[in-house]
């Protein structure tokens, strides 16, 4: 059975009318009955002679005596005036506060939806990620494994930062990996500075060189060689990562206050391999040949990433070179 809401509104509305409309006529004639009782009381009680013309001079002084009580009662309405629209600026306070807080929710809805089709948007750019043999989110390791693999000292270094300095410089004196040594370390780093150690101490001079020249330029090269045939593989899923981060910066449908805990999100997203990708991509100027206008992540990606704390997982064993992270917090530190 069809019900007819308009016809019922109608109904609940021409009632609420008719209510109203007898509650004034209500009060118009309490109003007047009032008056005229005190009309008949006068007339009836104030008669202080049997003369018309003295009763009636009496009556007007009696009415005189209380023209103070009308100044009281205007007094009043005066101020029963004043408090109406004390409660009708109060109301509109209210109604506006209540309009900001619908809007707010409102921006609110449309920054979420906006927000997680990013995420997904995200989310299913990584899984469509292809380089070589990986698929997904293990191309970034792939990835990683190329930027180690595109410098000589690299593979190196993966396992002299399981090392103090004292451990490396005797390694260096002697070129013996010893017993101490190999139980710090996995067998595919033993493996590498074995292979390291045969073409010399370079790897271990280098790594004990914390020259900040030294390791950006070794890092540039690095990323660069890497880059040159692969990044495009991975623009997409950059550019979409970036836009969604300044999207977290700059939209105004939040309050600033909001804006860590959506990062928070994105950052939950991310994996360790994506992480040492990202901090790679974005640690200093690289610029690919025949691409020198690209930007791949210096420097609005690692803004971002720095005033977001994307990068708090990402454990520091993971940088090929301490220096690195010092090379990051340089370049981005508060105001640069």
């Amino acid at each position: 059975m069809k019900v007819d809401l308009s016809a019922r509104s109608d109904k609940h509305r021409w009632k609420s009318v008719v209510k109203d409309l007898l509650l004034l006529l209500l009060i118009l004639l309490g109003v007047f009955a009032i008056w005229w009782n005190g009309w008949s009381w006068i007339d009836t009680n104030i008669n202080p002679s049997t003369d018309l013309a003295t009763n009636i001079a009496a009556r007007g002084q009696f009415g005189d005596k209380f023209g103070a009580v009308n100044a009281l009662f205007a007094g009043f309405a005066f101020a029963g005036i004043i408090f109406t629209i004390f409660l009708q600026n109060r109301e509109i306070h209210q109604t506006k506060r209540m309009l900001e807080e619908q809007l707010k929710d409102s921006n609110k809805q449309r920054f979420d939806s906006t927000f997680f089709q990013l995420l997904t948007l995200h989310n299913d750019i990584t899984a469509k990620l292809v380089d070589l043999e990986s698929v997904g989110r293990n191309s970034f390791k792939a990835f990683n494994t190329r930027i180690i693999i595109s410098d000589v000292d690299f593979p190196g270094y993966s396992a002299l930062k399981k090392l103090d300095r004292e451990e490396i410089r005797r390694l260096r004196d002697s070129r013996v990996i010893t017993h101490e040594i190999k139980q710090k370390l996995e067998p595919a780093d033993v493996s590498n500075l074995e292979a390291a150690l045969e073409t010399g101490v370079a790897c271990c001079d280098n790594f004990l060189d914390h020259s900040v020249e030294l390791q950006e330029r070794k890092i540039k090269l690095a990323y660069t060689k890497a880059a040159e045939l692969h990044v495009d593989n991975y623009s997409h899923y950059f550019r979409n990562l970036y836009h969604t981060l300044r999207f977290v910066k700059e939209s105004p449908l939040i309050e600033d206050t909001e804006r860590n805990r959506y990062a928070k999100i994105v950052r939950s997203q991310l994996s360790e391999p994506e992480l040492l990708t990202l901090f790679y991509n974005s640690l200093t100027k690289i610029e690919l040949a025949g691409r020198e206008k690209m930007e791949l992540g210096y420097p609005k990606m690692g803004r971002l990433l720095q005033e977001f704390d994307i990068l708090q997982n990402l454990p520091p064993r993971s940088v090929l070179h301490p220096v690195h992270l010092i090379i990051f917090q340089s370049n981005y530190k508060a105001g640069v």
